[in-house]
């Protein structure tokens, strides 16, 4: 885990990393596919994908949107939270938050079954 936000800090966002720490404040790895993924350990990771790319191989959008977070919550890697509460406002696991698709009866009863499975063992 160290040596990978070494990693992002460092070079994750190509020759633009040492800008991107100072403003942005998180560690980050972009992909010149368009994709955006930064982290503030132990709180959040964030995954963007918008493909039109800046002059460094960085999403223009993903930038900015990761800029837009990082200042309205007051993020940065070095500091502790601004406050005591978290980012993240909701968290829900796949037993409390149920599909509202509409199944056939044969595909219910094998999700049924496979979760009667699942909770006995």
């Amino acid at each position: 885990m160290v040596r990978v936000l070494s990693a992002m800090s460092t070079c994750g966002m190509y020759d633009y990393a040492g800008e991107w720490l100072y403003s942005v404040k998180l560690p980050a790895k972009s992909g010149v596919s368009g994709a955006v993924l930064a982290v503030l350990p132990g709180q959040f990771g964030l995954a963007i994908f918008s493909p039109p790319l800046d002059g460094h191989g960085n999403s223009v959008r993903g930038l900015a949107f990761c800029r837009e977070i990082s200042d309205r919550f007051s993020l940065h890697l070095l500091s502790p939270p601004a406050s005591d509460t978290s980012v993240v406002r909701r968290a829900y696991g796949g037993d409390a938050v149920r599909s509202k698709r509409h199944r056939l009866a044969a595909q219910d009863d094998a999700l049924k079954a496979a979760r009667e499975h699942h909770e006995s063992v």
